[in-house]
């Protein structure tokens, strides 16, 4: 038996979670008019962008950042080459791995794109008393801890329930 949820979930149509909802795809919407602008998929922006806050890191990082597999992400890395937004150098402390680091003196076009948003936001940011920014802050963190916890516990939940890979022997 299956359930469903009801949507819009009951209570008050200016609740935080619905906000946080519409905020989410109001930045997925810029996301991929950025991305399309610039001629890479909205990963790749999504990758660059976790490269900008946490500085460089490795390939399998981003994928345990992202969900993606390490092959999507190399995917997306190679795109980022290609426009000049990032580069991969082996990582001196294992050969086997690459890190990644953005090129910041090509990043031209992605603030252009995005300067006139982080200056409305700044303005925003700046209408906010210190108890006001205190409790958003509080609540923005409390909420991003509970999207990567469940994000966490899916990805887990997917693991244990997973099929085992079985080896076929070669016909004789």
């Amino acid at each position: 038996m299956s359930r469903t949820l009801p949507y819009p979930p009951p209570g008050p149509t200016d609740s935080p979670f619905l906000l946080l909802r519409e905020l989410g795809e109001a930045a997925g919407l810029l996301e991929q008019v950025v991305a399309d602008r610039l001629g890479v998929a909205r990963t790749d922006l999504v990758i660059a962008s976790l490269v900008a806050v946490h500085g460089p890191q490795s390939a399998g990082q981003l994928a345990d950042s992202t969900g993606l597999t390490t092959g999507a992400v190399t995917g997306s890395l190679d795109r980022l080459e290609r426009v000049g937004f990032a580069r991969r150098t082996v990582d001196p402390r294992d050969r086997r791995r690459v890190i990644v680091t953005l090129r910041h003196e090509r990043l031209g076009p992605i603030v252009e794109l995005n300067e006139p948003l982080h200056r409305a936001l700044q303005a925003l940011d700046a209408e906010l008393t210190p108890a006001q920014r205190a409790m958003v802050g509080d609540y923005v963190r409390r909420a991003a801890g509970h999207f990567r916890g469940e994000a966490l516990r899916l990805r887990e939940e997917g693991r244990r329930n997973a099929p085992r890979k079985t080896r076929r022997r070669a016909a004789r």
